[in-house]
């Protein structure tokens, strides 16, 4: 008898341990960062800087079970210090394998501009002049 109450106690922690291993329902969060960009994720969305522009996603980022995500936003372009010149529609897409990041983002206006990020780095951003 207290061989069948073990054995299924270690079937259900199995059971549950795969599950968990596989259903994350945190968003993406933190600084993540590479070469000409710098994002910061919260449950609210993502703030990001690229070279002479800002980036914004209004809602979090989840990752599905192929640890993919595909989310829309907004890039705004600045010219010098001034406010945004320009406001363009993007498509933010992307896998999460460990603590890398490979994202893509594709502007409305047919743009493509592709990014290697790491977990907890601030990136490397030049300021527009």
């Amino acid at each position: 008898m207290r061989i069948s109450q073990f054995a299924n106690a270690v079937i259900v922690f199995v059971i549950m341990s795969s599950a968990s291993a596989f259903a994350d329902d945190d968003p993406l969060s933190g600084y993540w960062g590479g070469e000409s960009i710098s994002i910061f994720a919260t449950q609210s969305g993502v703030d990001g800087n690229f070279h002479c522009s800002f980036g914004r996603i209004l809602e979090p980022i989840y990752l599905d079970e192929d640890d993919q995500f595909s989310v829309s936003g907004f890039i705004d372009f600045y010219e010098g210090a001034a406010a945004p010149a320009s406001r363009i529609p993007a498509q933010f897409s992307g896998v999460v394998i460990k603590k890398q990041m490979q994202m893509q983002i594709v502007l409305k206006n047919g743009r493509v501009w592709n990014f290697k990020l790491k977990k907890g780095d601030l990136g490397k951003v030049k300021k527009c002049d």
